[in-house]
């Protein structure tokens, strides 16, 4: 089914601390779990990325009073039942069948949000999708001049580097390819683990 993806981010967001690859990694997972939670649904599949400035005025569950960066992902896919939503970041937790994943794309996120002392809220309800928010704590000091100067740079952490990926899913190897080519890798993907093998030694 086709899968649109939306993303909308305000350049006059505060700025955060964070580790560019590790936020990447943030968001690659989370899209990697909408497009699987849009699979084999009749209507066409969003995924939306939003990120804008957001400030706290009262404790909220673990988000403190103060500035924000929130990062919101989005998607219009199956959603979650209350049971399933409560343990979405257990580790090895997984809804899909055996060899289907490994249940760690979630739990990967949630490490990441806690290592930047960030907060995530997750609303979802079986067939309303759902939405993943996480809140990065502002920094203090303005650095506006810094990300005005680097907002245009194309990204070239790859530097010709080559990524070999290994799924079952074919959207999610021509999601990898779009964004890792993105960053300057190149990138070879497999549906089967013995290809992937026999193409490493090759």
């Amino acid at each position: 089914n086709k899968v649109s993806l939306k993303v909308e981010c305000k350049y006059d967001t505060h700025a955060v601390l964070a580790d560019a690859m590790q936020v990447n990694q943030l968001l690659l997972n989370l899209r990697s779990n909408a497009l699987q939670a849009m699979q084999n649904q009749e209507r066409p599949g969003v995924i939306e990325i939003r990120l804008e400035e957001h400030t706290q005025g009262e404790a909220h569950g673990d988000l403190r009073p103060g500035r924000y960066a929130c990062l919101t992902v989005r998607d219009n896919g199956s959603g979650m039942d209350v049971a399933t939503r409560s343990r979405i970041f257990e580790p090895f937790f997984t809804t899909k069948p055996v060899g289907a994943g490994t249940g760690l794309g979630l739990s990967v996120v949630h490490g990441i949000v806690l290592a930047h002392e960030a907060s995530i809220q997750v609303e979802s309800a079986r067939g309303e999708g759902s939405r993943f928010r996480i809140y990065f704590p502002a920094l203090e000091t303005q650095v506006a001049d810094l990300v005005v100067t680097t907002l245009g740079v194309t990204p070239v952490h790859g530097k010709g580097k080559h990524i070999l990926y290994v799924d079952d899913e074919e959207s999610l190897i021509l999601l990898m390819k779009r964004l890792l080519v993105r960053q300057g890798y190149r990138f070879s993907g497999y549906t089967d683990a013995r290809d992937a093998v026999a193409a490493v030694r090759a």
